[in-house]
């Protein structure tokens, strides 16, 4: 059969190809965790894991958004008071947070570049222009980060 594939140039070529593909699948990572996600003419919302569960709603109503990764210091600092202030906000705003390495379709549109990043949406995720966000950009205190959202409505 080894003979046979010298001989033959071309099918060598595809059998070699075959094998690299069942290979790169097997042994290629995949994401093992629940995922949910509604799409009406774009990205609208997801929910995903069950230990680390992160949602967002994607509406038009105004909202202030913590963009963050899940490896950045600063980030982690700052997770416990936003998670705080999501809990208990009262306001008309929503407060939202995204991770951006799980969501880099968003963290593109908005410009993301650092984290954490915190922006105030007055028409939600679907409909806010990237030019139109606010950025934060004051202390990330629990006093001042509600201050600043107040002051949004």
């Amino acid at each position: 059969m080894f003979k046979e594939l010298k001989k033959n140039k071309p099918l060598m070529i595809l059998t070699i190809l075959l094998l690299i593909i069942i290979i790169i699948g097997v042994f290629s990572p995949r994401n093992r965790g629940s995922f949910a996600s509604l799409s009406i003419g774009g990205h609208i919302g997801s929910l995903k894991g069950k230990i680390n569960l992160e949602a967002f709603e994607n509406s038009e109503e105004p909202s202030v958004v913590l963009f963050h990764a899940p490896w950045c210091g600063h980030c982690k600092k700052l997770i416990p008071t936003w998670n705080n202030i999501m809990s208990n906000n009262k306001s008309k705003i929503k407060i939202i947070k995204i991770n951006c390495d799980k969501h880099k379709d968003i963290s593109k549109k908005y410009g993301i570049k650092g984290f954490p990043t915190i922006k105030y949406l007055p028409n939600g995720l679907l409909k806010t222009l990237p030019d139109s966000a606010k950025e934060y950009t004051g202390d990330r205190s629990h006093n001042s980060l509600t201050s600043f959202i107040s002051k949004c409505v």
